[in-house]
């Protein structure tokens, strides 16, 4: 079976939009995953299963864990060290999504830039 993208209804893929909006230098890319990326870093993206993980600092991420145990973000599976699930009481409270969102993007500009990797273009002879 194939990944499944959030359909254009999907509640998470809105509230994803909605806090990425406001936000003049970040944008959702990604054909087959929505994710946003600063500096060449990825902060956040959607799972397969249509949830919305945020990367977060080490102790902003204890910190949630020790409230929301079963918020692990595995992928593939593999245990993302540096994520976590955003639960539904998040996702449905505006302002708790947008203080973690807040962090999220803290961390991510505190993150050492990465060059972006762009395909060069073959030369012709």
């Amino acid at each position: 079976m194939g990944r499944k993208k959030p359909t254009e209804s999907s509640k998470t893929l809105k509230a994803f939009e909605l806090l990425v909006a406001p936000i003049e230098d970040l944008e959702i890319k990604g054909a087959k995953s929505s994710y946003c990326a600063v500096n060449g870093n990825m902060i956040c993206f959607l799972t397969s299963d249509d949830q919305l993980a945020l990367r977060l600092a080490k102790a902003d991420r204890e910190k949630f864990l020790a409230q929301h145990e079963d918020c692990v973000c595995i992928q593939h599976g593999t245990v993302m060290k540096d994520y976590v699930v955003v639960p539904d009481s998040i996702l449905n409270n505006k302002r708790k999504l947008k203080v973690l969102f807040v962090k999220c993007l803290d961390n991510g500009y505190s993150l050492k830039p990465k060059p972006t990797s762009k395909k060069k273009a073959k030369k012709k002879k």
